[in-house]
């Protein structure tokens, strides 16, 4: 990987780039993206929590982050590998958890994976993703799985998918700790639009055996009933501390924490 710059610049020079089509900066990405997408996808993506304050400033700071230069040093095998779980890697990134990407694409977890796999980099599935938990692990057998945990109100579902992604091979749970309400998102409120609502980001629910039991009626003849059943039970604004020891008590996986901002 530390030669993937080197290599694509040379194959982009000489015309032997399979993918010169492809954009080379995010902002070209994004251009893109505004084109393809409606507008109602297009906001879920690119909107953020309320007015997108901290969106902003996020970007702000991180523009003030420099990288200072070493000279004269041996960089012709460069690494930027790194140990994290025990394991050495060979770069420090992941493909992080994002939900209902079925707005974009119906399998796009599902080839999110495969090219993770490919790359040898993690993938971290999303609890509401389109893509069940079986299907990730069936699409890229070979890829480094973590399963991302929204601590639900229903605590016997929530066992059921950290079980069903350690029976599927994945290799750690990523506990969300910063979604225990449904955030409020000016651009989804403004577009009366929330991709749940039309089946998107379920998948793992309506798969579930737990889930499953409260309803009177399978999903498959009655979406609508499982999408509002899933709404009641989806975010837990009680979840605390606690809560992790019975987390801990369901699996021997390791536990991540995601969404800390402070240690206060």
């Amino acid at each position: 990987m530390t030669n993937f710059g080197f290599q694509f610049q040379l194959e982009r020079y000489t015309g032997t780039d399979r993918d010169s089509d492809l954009p080379v900066s995010i902002q070209e990405w994004k251009r893109l993206a505004r084109e393809k997408l409606n507008d109602e996808a297009w906001w879920y993506i690119e909107g953020s929590a309320g007015s997108g304050d901290t969106y902003s400033e996020n970007e702000e700071r991180f523009r003030h982050y420099r990288v200072r230069p070493r000279y004269c040093r041996n960089v012709e095998k460069s690494n930027i590998g790194c140990n994290f779980l025990g394991r050495e890697r060979s770069s420090p990134f992941i493909i992080a958890p994002l939900g209902a990407l079925s707005i974009i694409e119906r399998n796009a977890d599902v080839m999110g994976a495969m090219a993770a796999e490919s790359l040898d980099i993690p993938y971290c599935l999303s609890t509401v993703s389109s893509n069940s938990i079986e299907e990730i692990a069936q699409s890229a057998p070979r890829a480094e799985k973590w399963f991302q945990l929204y601590p639900g109100k229903d605590r016997d579902i929530m066992k059921s998918f950290v079980r069903r992604a350690e029976r599927a091979g994945f290799s750690a749970i990523v506990v969300t700790v910063d979604t225990t309400m449904l955030g409020w998102r000016e651009n989804d409120l403004r577009n009366a639009y929330l991709p749940f609502l039309q089946g998107h980001g379920i998948a793992n629910y309506v798969t579930d055996p737990v889930f499953r039991k409260r309803l009177a009626v399978e999903p498959e003849k009655d979406m609508k009933s499982a999408i509002m059943e899933w709404l009641g039970i989806y975010v837990n604004p009680a979840f605390d501390w606690n809560y992790f020891d019975e987390i801990r008590s369901w699996t021997s996986l390791p536990l991540l924490v995601k969404g800390i901002t402070g240690v206060g």
